[in-house]
């Protein structure tokens, strides 16, 4: 199994009211903090292939570049032309990107129910895991958890969470593409998780912080 993490860093905080993406945390832009630990583990672990972020604004996007050629690793930035739409927009875009850097990655479109299909993951199996970028509390710890119980789980759909409420960050197999594709506005990928309830590992070995974004400036 292969995960290929997405780090979705195109919101525009209205809630928040200044680019929270940028806003200090503990001295750092917070949208550096969780993608630094997300980095790490990409360095270390062989179950990771590659980190694509997505984003509206050129700071990230140099920033991203600056450490995707000093780390020598698959560390990319998409610009979302069109952040307005939703952080579907976002997930459209990190999909589509992926799959063209991806020839080996499923794209199922006459799929209309995936667990109506007889599927085998295996060593060469791909899945999609989406981090968003105000969550400063994830630790590289918990990730690291998280995505080796998720692939001993045999499920193809998870999540972390606590209590059975369902957090961030999501994991989809690759034969979710077309759901994926389909979501609009802002409504992510719970959407989908939530309509296959009964088959989503939920990764409960968290502290409740973890799963907290970062809505408000104090």
């Amino acid at each position: 199994m292969q995960f290929h993490f997405i780090y979705l860093a195109a919101g525009y905080s209205r809630r928040f009211g200044a680019n929270k993406l940028l806003y200090p945390y503990d001295g750092t832009p917070m949208y550096r903090v969780l993608l630094g630990r997300l980095v790490s583990i990409l360095e270390s672990d062989v179950l990771v292939k590659d980190i694509t972020v997505v984003t509206q604004y050129r700071e990230i996007e140099d920033e991203v570049t600056r450490i995707g050629r000093e780390t020598l690793k698959p560390v990319r930035c998409v610009i979302n032309p069109d952040p307005s739409r939703g952080i579907s927009s976002s997930i459209r875009c990190a999909v589509e990107y992926l799959a063209e850097e991806n020839e080996e990655l499923v794209f199922r479109m006459d799929v209309t129910d995936p667990y109506e299909h007889a599927y085998a993951p295996d060593s060469t199996d791909h899945v999609l895991i989406f981090f968003v970028a105000d969550t400063p509390h994830l630790t590289e710890r918990t990730v690291t958890d998280f995505i080796h119980a998720f692939a001993l789980s045999g499920k193809r759909l998870g999540c972390i969470g606590r209590q059975g409420e369902m957090g961030n960050p999501g994991v989809f197999g690759s034969e979710f593409i077309p759901e994926l594709m389909k979501l609009e506005g802002d409504r992510g990928g719970k959407r989908i998780l939530l309509a296959h309830r009964d088959k989503v590992f939920i990764f409960s070995d968290t502290n409740p912080e973890e799963l907290e974004d970062i809505d408000y400036s104090c």
